[in-house]
């Protein structure tokens, strides 16, 4: 059995998992530095992530659509996808593309927080 008190940011809220809080965090102490992702689904059905990648490093982030035909991301404030097109509009995004359930971007060196309130996972 699984306590209550969560796996990898997964609780539940009753049996069988049929109510369940969504959030997780994690880190990963690589060569190159610290590796870290935060992510948590607001009430609305939005996502705001955080992801930390060490220098000299790339890292290609997935931003899953739920299902959405065309969502929003936003970096910063800035929006860098909308409409199913690549904004480029923030330095350290190189590229960014969408498959049938993920908007995936590649990403230099830093800090890239992922939007916040209703940008990621809201009807464009």
């Amino acid at each position: 059995m699984i306590p209550n008190s969560g796996v990898g940011g997964i609780k539940t809220e009753g049996a069988g998992f049929k109510k369940i809080l969504t959030w997780a965090e994690t880190s990963y102490a690589s060569i190159n530095g610290r590796i870290a992702v935060k992510w948590n689904k607001i009430k609305d059905g939005s996502l705001t992530m955080q992801v930390t990648i060490p220098l000299n490093t790339k890292a290609n982030i997935s931003v899953p659509k739920n299902g959405m035909n065309s969502v929003l991301v936003y970096e910063g404030g800035v929006p860098v996808w909308s409409k199913r097109s690549f904004l480029g509009k923030v330095a350290g995004i190189s590229k960014a593309s969408e498959d049938s359930n993920y908007v995936n971007f590649e990403v230099q060196e830093g800090t890239i927080l992922g939007s916040s309130g209703k940008s990621v996972g809201k009807r464009a």
